[in-house]
């Protein structure tokens, strides 16, 4: 967690708080044999402001309603919504970088039953 609140000051300019886990996404290869593992979160409040030259492109605030509406990598537009649901996920996805194909993926999706929920 403690990179992913590094990254988004480094990136932002923002110090992030109230973080929480949501899930996991993952990427194999089987013929290069490499993984790729993406880590998320969701940050429920934040203390500074945003950078004004930020490293990675232009920074703006939208609603998260109208967000999907903007230009997005396909894979983090499938990821987007899970963030606002309960619970966290699990996404994994056999990659062939070959022929840029998917060759099997699983999904997985926990949430607290009620009487375990905090």
């Amino acid at each position: 967690m403690n990179g992913a609140i590094r990254e988004v000051r480094e990136e932002t300019g923002l110090i992030v708080k109230d973080i929480i886990y949501k899930g996991l996404e993952e990427f194999c290869d089987p013929y290069t044999q490499l993984r790729y593992m993406v880590f998320n979160y969701l940050a429920t409040s934040f203390e500074g402001t945003l950078l004004e030259n930020p490293p990675e492109g232009e920074l703006l605030w939208v609603n998260k309603d109208d967000a999907l509406k903007l230009p997005m990598q396909s894979w983090f537009a499938r990821r987007f919504p899970l963030f606002f649901q309960e619970g966290t996920f699990e996404l994994s996805y056999v990659w062939d970088e070959k022929i840029r194909e998917t060759l099997d993926k699983t999904e997985r999706y926990y949430s607290l039953a009620p009487a375990q929920q905090r």
